[in-house]
């Protein structure tokens, strides 16, 4: 049992960067979005 956990870190760490790989990319395209829909307005 004590082996599962050791397992377990790396696959956080991929995980997590993963996550906040599409998080970036979301956010990003979200601001791309709102910002172009700004400067359309103007």
């Amino acid at each position: 049992m004590c082996e599962t956990g050791f397992d377990f870190a790396p696959w956080i760490a991929i995980a997590i960067s993963i996550i906040a790989l599409l998080v970036a990319l979301y956010v990003g395209y979200y601001t791309i979005k709102i910002a172009s829909n700004l400067s359309h307005r103007e």
